[in-house]
C-alpha cells in the first residue's frame, strides 16, 4: 500500500499558506518547490571538496544518477559540479573563481553563476557542497520516491564499489525526511502491533480467569480493525496519510476493547450471582445495551465531526474512527459478540 507523505495534509485547506502555496505551485510546480538536495562531504578528504578528485567523484555520482537510475524522472542538476545538467570541471570551476577575482579579468554570464553557487552551495570550509536536483515529477509522488530509492541504492553501489573516493554521498529534502519517517514508522509498527496484542492478551487473560475471553476479544477487534482499514484505503487510496492509520488504531483499539470490557464484566458478575452461562450472556448482553448504543452514537457524532476540519489528515482520521465505531457498535457488538459468546466453544467462564 502506497500512502501519502505530503505534510500538506496537515495543514488547513483554504488558510492563507495553502492559498499562497498554490498560487506559487501553479508558476514553478511541485519539482522546483521541493527539490532533492545531494549533500558531498568530502570532510575525510585532503583539501576538501574543492579537488580534482572530489569534482571527480561528484561527477561520476551525478553520471551514475542520469544514466542508470534518472532517465524519466530527473530535469537537471545544479551545483558547483553540475550547471542545469552541463558538467563543471576542476579546470573550469578553479577558472571562474579566479577570473571573478581578477579585476582585469571579464566573466562570463556562466562564470559569475559558478561563483555565485560556490559561495551559496559550498560550506565555509570548503569541505561539503550541495547539489539541488531537480525532478520532472512531483518529490512526494511514488515516482518522485522511486527515484530517491533507486539513487540511495545507486549511493550504496558506488559504497561497495569504492569509487566515492572518500567523499560521503546523501540524499536530503524535504520528501526524503517524509519518506523516511514513513518507512520507519512503517517497519517498527507490525513489532508495536504484536506487542501492543501480546501484553493485552496476557492482561486480559489473567484479569478475567480466561483463555477463551480475550480469544474472542480480540477475534472482534481484528474484524473493526480490518474493516476500518479496508474501507479508508477504498475510499482514499493514494492519498491516505500515512500518520492517520497509526494514530486511529490505538484510539480503535482501546474503545473495542473498551465496550467488550463492559460486557465482559457484566457476564461476570451474573455468573457469579451463580445465573448459568446462557442467561449470563443474555442478561449481560440486556443490561448494557443501552450504554453500549449510547457510547456508539456519541462516538459516531464526535468522530464524524472531524469530517468538517479543513485537514485532509484530520478527515481521514476522524473517518477511520466513525467507521470503527459504527462497525463495532452497531454490527459488532449486536450481532457478532453475541453470536460467539452465546456458542459453546466460546463460553468463558
Amino acid at each position: 500500500k502506497e500512502y501519502n507523505i505530503s505534510p500538506e495534509g496537515w495543514l488547513p485547506k483554504h488558510s492563507d499558506f495553502m492559498v499562497d502555496l498554490d498560487s506559487i505551485r501553479e508558476y514553478f510546480g511541485d519539482n522546483k518547490l521541493n527539490r532533492y538536495k545531494i549533500i558531498f562531504d568530502a570532510s575525510n578528504v585532503e583539501d576538501g571538496i574543492i579537488t580534482d578528485s572530489s569534482f571527480n567523484t561528484m561527477q561520476t555520482v551525478l553520471d551514475v544518477f542520469t544514466e542508470a537510475y534518472a532517465t524519466s524522472s530527473l530535469r537537471s542538476f545544479t551545483g558547483i559540479a553540475s550547471l542545469q545538467g552541463e558538467p563543471v570541471s576542476f579546470v573550469e570551476y578553479t577558472e571562474a573563481i579566479s577570473c571573478v577575482q581578477d579585476e582585469y579579468c571579464q566573466p562570463n554570464e556562466r562564470q559569475r553563476t559558478i561563483v555565485l553557487l560556490s559561495k551559496s552551495l559550498n560550506n565555509a570550509e570548503s569541505t561539503a557542497t550541495i547539489t539541488f536536483a531537480e525532478l520532472i515529477v512531483d518529490p512526494y509522488s511514488s515516482e518522485g520516491i522511486d527515484w530517491l530509492k533507486s539513487v540511495r541504492q545507486a549511493v550504496d553501489d558506488l559504497y561497495e564499489e569504492d569509487m566515492l573516493n572518500g567523499v560521503s554521498v546523501s540524499i536530503l529534502g524535504e520528501a526524503a525526511v517524509q519518506y523516511d519517517v514513513a518507512d520507519d514508522l512503517y517497519d517498527t509498527f507490525p513489532f508495536v502491533f504484536c506487542i501492543v496484542f501480546l501484553v493485552l492478551f496476557l492482561l486480559i487473560g489473567v484479569m478475567y480467569n480466561s483463555f477463551v475471553h480475550p480469544v474472542r476479544s480480540f477475534l472482534s477487534t481484528l474484524l473493526t480493525l480490518f474493516f476500518s482499514y479496508g474501507l479508508s484505503c477504498i475510499v482514499y487510496d493514494d492519498d491516505l496519510n500515512y500518520v492517520a492509520p497509526v494514530m486511529a488504531f490505538y484510539v480503535a483499539l482501546g474503545i473495542s476493547l473498551d465496550t467488550d470490557t463492559l460486557l465482559a464484566v457484566k457476564i461476570m458478575d451474573y455468573r457469579d450471582e451463580e445465573f448459568d452461562y446462557r442467561s449470563s450472556v443474555i442478561v449481560g448482553l440486556w443490561s448494557t445495551g443501552t450504554s453500549i448504543l449510547t457510547g456508539g452514537m456519541i462516538m459516531v457524532i464526535t468522530f464524524g465531526s472531524l469530517l468538517l476540519t479543513d485537514e485532509s489528515a484530520l478527515q481521514q482520521f476522524g473517518f477511520f474512527l466513525l467507521c470503527s465505531s459504527v462497525f463495532d457498535f452497531f454490527v459488532i457488538r449486536l450481532v457478532v459478540i453475541p453470536g460467539l459468546i452465546a456458542h459453546p466453544f466460546f463460553a468463558s467462564w
